[in-house]
């Protein structure tokens, strides 16, 4: 931690560091007073509160040498952006010494109850081209970029693309597009990093400020109002929904594979849907006797 509660910090500056890589930071989405920092078992980072201002303050990024990789890199260190991305075939942040072999980007999301591609893409076209001009110059060139064959994507973005992937869950996922691609196991060390990350690290290099802003989908058989929501990174989940059973699970990207964040939680990093199920914890009469094929 970089911070103590009672502080003041402004949005996009670091709140703690990697402890492996300093150079790694994590930033905060909110400009505002550290308000509580809680620790879990064996002084695990659990989360930070930030009480937000009524006028927030922006850390500024140069932005200016896109030729520079090393600027690049810099640059998305400093501003939070770097784990984003992450290196095969462990899904470990990348070291900012390593070049990648390649860099695999899949636009869209076939996990159940993601946001739509047309739909986080409206309004930022330009930020997701300027991210994936920064990811080429990183990969020095050697990016692949794969859009789903039943995509929603407008034309215009599917020009970008140099794969078209044919499959349903989880085909769209970017070490699946690696696995299948690859020509040779030089290939099993590359780089992967999904549309919305994308863009956000266009949207960086745009206006040189941290991208807070987000679109999410809140969905599930106990969300009231399931929908995509414009939000920002850190939002409760009181803030997006309220739940119709109070013995609700809530989780954090996709059901497959979210994490259960509990009813006082929040959305973090690269997190971009919020599901609201039944805990599934309710007894039944004799519940062993029967068959149970609607189970």
């Amino acid at each position: 931690m970089l911070f103590r509660s009672g502080d003041s910090v402004k949005r996009g500056e670091a709140l703690f560091i990697d402890k492996i890589d300093d150079r790694i930071r994590f930033v905060s989405p909110a400009s505002g007073t550290i308000k509580e920092i809680v620790f879990g078992e064996r002084r695990r980072l659990l989360k930070i509160v930030v009480t937000v201002a009524k006028t927030e303050e922006d850390c500024l990024f140069d932005v200016s040498n896109l030729s520079d990789k090393q600027a690049l890199v810099d640059t998305l260190l400093k501003a939070g952006l770097w784990q984003r991305m992450v290196q095969y075939p462990f899904q470990k942040i990348p070291s900012p010494d390593s070049t990648p072999p390649s860099i695999y980007v899949t636009l869209d999301y076939d996990a159940p109850f993601f946001p739509e591609t047309d739909l986080y893409l409206k309004g930022n076209e330009d930020a997701l081209k300027k991210g994936l001009e920064v990811l080429s110059t990183l990969a020095s060139g050697k990016l692949n970029v794969g859009i789903s064959l039943k995509s929603s994507a407008p034309d215009s973005i599917r020009s970008l693309a140099t794969h078209i992937i044919d499959g349903d869950y989880p085909a769209n996922d970017p070490g699946v597009f690696l696995y299948h691609n690859k020509k040779d196991a030089s290939e099993n060390a590359s780089w992967g990093i999904r549309g919305m990350d994308v863009v956000k690290i266009g949207q960086l290099f745009l206006t040189g400020k941290y991208p807070y802003k987000q679109q999410v989908v809140v969905a599930g058989s106990n969300a009231q109002n399931p929908s995509h929501v414009n939000t920002r990174e850190g939002v409760l989940y009181k803030d997006l929904v309220t739940s119709t059973d109070s013995a609700s699970r809530y989780i954090a990207g996709s059901p497959l594979n979210g994490r259960n964040g509990g009813s006082d939680g929040s959305l973090s990093y690269g997190e971009y849907a919020l599901h609201v199920i039944p805990e599934g914890q309710e007894q039944e009469m004799l519940t062993f006797f029967r068959l149970g094929l609607n189970k």
